[in-house]
Order: structure tokens, then C-alpha cells, then sequence
């Protein structure tokens, strides 16, 4: 099995809010999964709340940071959005019709 790999395409900003400086307001992401020869994925947007404790600036991101917001922000839906990609692998990657050159043409 592989392991789904996370990624933030961008994020959306308030250039103010509560007092701070372009603070986060949402993030589009990705999730990919692949083996060998083939690559799923798919990709969304989740909107945060403001924060309430703590803030980070937006210069001391990580895109690890955005991630772990985005993966709670969606709670379970992330651990199903993996598996749903697990399944999809598993099935381009065992496709149950194949379609072999022609004999004739050979």
C-alpha cells in the first residue's frame, strides 16, 4: 500500500482580521496516491474559522502547518478521501478488461 501524499497548491488570505496581517481564510490542496504506472488524485478547497488561539504569521507558514489544518478542518472526510483514492488505484492498476492488440494484426 502507498502512502497518500498531501500537497497546497495556494492558500486565500484576509489582508486584515482581529489585528493580524493576511491571515489564512482557506487553502486549495491536493492528495495523489501512485504506484509504478498510474496516479490518482484528487483536489478541493477548505475555508478555516479565524484563529482563536494562536497565529502564526503568514511568513512562518509551512505548507506541513496548512496541511494539518486542512486534514482537521475536514476530519473524517480526509481518512475517506484516502481510501477512496486507495481503491481507485487498486483498480486502474488491476483493470478487470484489457484490450489486446488484435491477433490479426500482429
Amino acid at each position: 500500500m502507498t502512502t497518500p501524499v498531501w500537497s497546497i497548491l495556494e492558500v486565500g488570505v484576509l489582508p486584515q482580521s482581529a489585528g493580524h496581517t493576511n491571515v489564512v481564510q482557506s487553502a486549495k490542496w491536493q492528495v495523489s496516491l501512485r504506484d509504478t504506472a498510474n496516479i490518482v488524485m484528487r483536489t478541493g478547497e477548505t475555508s478555516f474559522a479565524p484563529p482563536v488561539n494562536g497565529f502564526t504569521p503568514y511568513e512562518g507558514l509551512t505548507e506541513a502547518q496548512v496541511i494539518t489544518w486542512v486534514k482537521e478542518a475536514l476530519g473524517s472526510e480526509a481518512t475517506t478521501l484516502e481510501a477512496e483514492l486507495q481503491a481507485e488505484l487498486a483498480m486502474v492498476s488491476q483493470p478487470s478488461v484489457i484490450y489486446p492488440p488484435l491477433p490479426w494484426k500482429l
